[in-house]
């Protein structure tokens, strides 16, 4: 419980009936946070530097691909009238939850290898 209130380590706290309802990249499903609400700071920095390296090689087949990073459920949109930068959805979460469809979204926190 390294210093978290017991309204944020509630706020975290998983159930199996929430748990199956949730994308995997929730952040309430990140192997360092879990590791940091045990108070083993030692995993935690593991973790976290896992996580970081995981993403860098993420970017990296990325940008070797010439593949821009794209968001999953919003798009940036200009208002006609004011000309104003707003985003808009471009993809129903809601339904997504409700299929439990997640195959868009990336592996970040498993310990497998990035893909193509």
């Amino acid at each position: 419980m390294y210093f978290f209130t017991k309204f944020a380590l509630q706020l975290n706290h998983l159930t199996p009936e929430l748990k199956k309802w949730l994308p995997p990249t929730d952040s309430r499903l990140r192997p360092d946070l879990c590791a940091l609400e045990s108070a083993d700071l030692e995993v935690a920095a593991n973790e976290k530097h896992r996580l970081e390296e995981k993403q860098r090689a993420h970017r990296r087949l990325d940008e070797a691909d010439n593949k821009p990073w794209v968001a999953r459920y919003f798009k940036q949109e200009i208002d006609q009238d004011t000309g104003e930068t707003y985003y808009a959805y471009c993809r129903d979460y809601w339904e997504d939850r409700r299929k439990g469809d997640w195959d868009h979204m990336r592996d970040i926190f498993s310990e497998a290898e990035p893909v193509q």
